[in-house]
């Protein structure tokens, strides 16, 4: 079921305010809060990953996508020729940022699949990039695949494709 994510903050900072200019390593997995559902957890944890970057948190330590991200962890997007780490796809976001900083992400919509049985789950959403370059507009599909292991649930891939918009 996909349903509308409400508007982030609409203010993006034009300068970096991070102490950190490397991405942190992976860090252990968090653990699922009780009372919220599997596929609640899931949304949140992606929405708030992909939020980071508005925030410049490019070791994504300020949520929790730092501590639910797999060690195998890779990104393929179509203009890469090969896939990303985690910190290759922080540093490639950092670099766009300094060179665009208005850059922003809006996201549109949210759909988890959660398939307990088999310990697997598929969040995916769509999402507005403003700000890079200046005046211009460009929707993104976005697939993070999750798994769970150990017990707790990690993100190990992340499949990201500009989409056709009716963007006005």
């Amino acid at each position: 079921m996909s349903r509308s994510i409400p508007p982030s903050n609409s203010t993006t900072p034009s300068t970096q305010s991070t102490e950190s200019d490397s991405p942190s390593s992976v860090h252990p997995p968090p653990c699922q809060p009780s009372k919220e559902d599997t596929a609640s957890y899931l949304e949140r944890v992606s929405v708030g990953g992909v939020l980071a970057v508005n925030d410049r948190d490019y070791d994504y330590s300020n949520g929790e996508l730092y501590k639910a991200v797999s060690s195998s962890f890779r990104a393929h997007f179509e203009n890469f020729p090969h896939p990303l780490t985690l910190a290759e796809h922080s540093a490639i976001l950092h670099q766009t940022i300094e060179r665009f900083p208005d850059y922003h992400v809006e996201v549109q919509s949210v759909s988890p699949e959660v398939d307990k049985r088999n310990g697997t789950a598929i969040v995916y959403m769509e999402t507005e990039v403003t700000g890079a370059p200046p005046g211009t507009r460009m929707a993104l599909m976005n697939e993070f695949r999750w798994r769970r292991d150990g017990g707790a649930w990690q993100c190990w891939l992340h499949h990201g494709m500009k989409g056709m918009s009716d963007f006005h």
